[in-house]
């Protein structure tokens, strides 16, 4: 019971100051690192918060280069958790718009650098990829959930395409899979408050330069072709978590 009221006190004030950090920042000219770093505190505190123990294969990935990282999505606890992992990429994310509109948060994703998608309206919706789409060529990663929502169960669901999309459209950007496990245990879908279980497994593999295989308008089979090997690697994550329970 305490670990669950000093996560929710502490992720509530988390988010309280380092959104308004975040948004105060970004009024001031030339601080627009400290922006960045009121995020990366925001994402490394709420995994303190949560008391999780993140076990973790990833790939040596450049320092200096810019990745799409698709990851399957389990829980809220899926993005500080990934952000703080790959804080020196410092990857924005796509969100559906009502997350936006979430006092302190939503203020803090936008003035970040986040991108709202809007699922309702088609041709906003793409202007909205379109933006991603840019702050990669400009040298920014990116990081998305295809399933586009949470996972009840944990088991990869059907992708969107927009992330593809997205993809096709920044062709010399590779992509690198990333697949977690765990955090639906600890922060169920639904509830804010955390379960018993603590520990996440994430792994990743090498980057996929998919210039080399797609062309601009394949975005179906780079989509069909992205779910096969992450559910694959989510085969393999869970045979991995299983030899460390033995």
């Amino acid at each position: 019971m305490l670990r669950k009221v000093f996560f929710l006190l502490v992720f509530v004030l988390d988010t309280v100051i380092c959104g308004s950090l975040a948004v105060l920042f970004s009024y001031i000219p030339g601080c627009e690192k400290k922006v960045r770093k009121a995020e990366e505190y925001w994402a490394r505190i709420a995994v303190f918060a949560s008391g999780v123990r993140l076990n973790t294969r990833l790939p040596e990935l450049e320092q200096n280069s810019n990745y799409i990282f698709f990851c399957n999505h389990q829980s809220h606890l899926d993005t500080p958790i990934l952000l703080a992992l790959l804080k020196d990429y410092q990857p924005r994310f796509l969100a559906k718009e009502s997350l936006f509109k979430i006092p302190f948060l939503g203020q803090g994703m936008y003035k970040t650098g986040h991108f709202s998608v809007n699922r309702d309206n088609a041709r906003q919706g793409m202007r909205d990829l379109q933006r991603a789409a840019e702050n990669l060529d400009q040298g920014e990663s990116l990081l998305v959930f295809p399933e586009g929502t949470r996972s009840k169960t944990g088991e990869v669901q059907e992708f969107y395409t927009g992330g593809f999309i997205i993809a096709l459209k920044t062709w010399s950007t590779p992509i690198v899979p990333v697949v977690l496990e765990g955090t639906k245990n600890v922060l169920p879908k639904g509830s804010i408050s955390l379960g018993k279980e603590r520990d996440v497994y994430i792994m990743g593999r090498e980057p996929i330069y998919i210039h080399q295989e797609y062309g601009v308008k394949e975005r179906e089979r780079l989509k069909k072709d992205m779910q096969t090997i992450i559910e694959q690697m989510y085969s393999e994550l869970r045979e991995w978590m299983e030899r460390n329970k033995d």
